[in-house]
């Protein structure tokens, strides 16, 4: 499954998806293997998915589930524990404003083919919505999508906002009075753009579950992710974020794994990081190098978990690299005063 790539979207968008079209028996276990998904993944919310086969699995519901609000109620309906990068970093910004302006222009870390614009007139805001054209996702989607951000800011200040006047692309569906529970009385269809309008002053509400600590830890990360994800990664970058991932999710590590990750050759990766002079072992020592050394400081995990984790056989190996590394035992290093 592609890891980093600017034409995957996070499981943690999806994992609501999947689970309410088992819910309502509109996709099955077998709709989600054909789809290289399975349950299991449902977990590891670093996970990034193919585009292509998120957009499939939009179709599948769509088709089946005739003319429904299934795509409102997923939005309205939030797991705090099914929270991705992005989700976690919004969540511990200081205001409503800040977790916006976050989200919109960190929010290839979610979808990439997702745009979302803020306005401000008049002590009016607008906060309009598309998806890149060409993708194929169904309207339904685009449901989810804005009945998702009115939920999410409910939760985040803690209190309901005032939706002012909605407006959509697409005609009017059968179920309008499930749009006007989430997007207000004034509803506009076939409309030139999908948008709410709220007063500016709710954009200074708190957020409730802030935590400036626990930002600035989640942002690090983010920002790495997004580093990996963009276009203009390198080749060596990208391959430091999948080894960093597979160390901290204690998968198998080697240079077919992550040749794969990257849908390529082993051959063309051998070769894409010839061109800036290293390797791939060359990079998988030094990520195993930092690690160690962040893993002993921490205190938190023993000699033999790090070894396992750093994709070490045995202790002994895990020994003789870090005494190469930094002139003594792991054990020696984790008891000396530098910790």
């Amino acid at each position: 499954m592609t890891q980093y790539n600017p034409h995957t979207v996070s499981i943690a968008g999806a994992i609501d998806l999947i689970q309410a079209g088992l819910s309502a028996h509109l996709i099955t276990e077998q709709d989600l293997s054909n789809l290289e998904l399975s349950l299991n993944q449902l977990t590891d919310l670093s996970l990034r998915i193919p585009e292509a086969n998120f957009i499939h699995l939009w179709e599948l519901i769509a088709k089946r589930a005739n003319n429904t609000d299934i795509a409102l109620n997923i939005g309205q309906t939030i797991n705090p524990n099914a929270k991705g990068l992005l989700a976690s970093w919004i969540s511990q910004t200081s205001t409503l404003r800040e977790a916006l302006t976050t989200f919109i222009k960190h929010i290839a870390l979610m979808n990439p083919s997702e745009i979302w614009q803020l306005s401000e007139e008049k002590g009016i805001c607008t906060l309009a919505f598309e998806i890149k054209q060409n993708k194929g996702y169904p309207q339904i989607a685009i449901e989810r999508s804005m009945s998702a951000m009115i939920a999410w800011g409910q939760l985040l200040s803690g209190e309901k906002l005032t939706i002012l006047r909605s407006s959509f692309c697409f005609s009017q569906p059968v179920y309008v009075m499930a749009y006007k529970t989430i997007f207000g009385e004034h509803i506009t269809f076939d409309a030139h753009q999908n948008c709410f309008k709220f007063s500016c002053h709710e954009l200074d509400l708190p957020v409730i579950s802030s935590n400036a600590l626990l930002k600035d830890m989640v942002e690090n990360k983010a920002k790495q992710a997004l580093k990996a994800l963009s276009p203009d990664a390198s080749t060596p970058e990208k391959v430091n974020m999948l080894i960093k991932a597979f160390i901290n999710r204690q998968q198998p590590i080697n240079v077919s794994i992550v040749s794969d990750a990257l849908a390529m050759s082993r051959q063309t990766l051998y070769r894409e990081l010839k061109k800036h002079g290293t390797d791939f072992q060359t990079l998988f020592e030094n990520i195993r190098k930092e690690q160690a050394l962040t893993l002993l400081k921490s205190g938190t995990e023993s000699i033999d978990t790090i070894s396992l984790k750093l994709g070490y056989k045995d202790n002994s190996s895990f020994y003789k690299a870090f005494k190469r590394w930094y002139g003594q035992s792991p054990a020696a290093f984790k008891h000396s005063k530098r910790i």
